[in-house]
C-alpha cells in the first residue's frame, strides 16, 4: 500500500479531504518520479483501501474520479 500511503501523506499535508485522482495523477508526473506502472499500483491499491474512498463526480461534462479521505 505503498502508493496510497504517499497519497495519504499528500493530502493530509495539505489538509485535504478530498481531490480528483486526474488533479493528483498531474501534480505526481510533473515531478517526474511517476510512471504508468506506480499508477496502476495505485488504482489497484485503491480498491483494497479503507483509508480512502473513491467518488465520482461530473466535471466538464465528463465524470470524474474523486478520491476521498476518511478521517481516522
Amino acid at each position: 500500500m505503498n502508493e496510497v500511503r504517499e497519497l495519504v501523506a499528500f493530502m493530509r499535508s495539505g489538509k485535504r479531504k478530498e481531490i480528483l485522482l486526474e488533479e493528483y495523477l498531474f501534480l505526481r508526473r510533473k515531478q517526474k518520479k511517476w510512471n504508468k506502472k506506480r499508477e496502476y499500483r495505485l488504482l489497484n491499491q485503491l480498491e483494497k483501501s479503507e483509508v480512502l474512498s473513491v467518488g465520482y463526480q461530473k466535471r466538464d461534462d465528463e465524470i470524474k474520479k474523486n478520491l476521498i479521505l476518511h478521517n481516522n
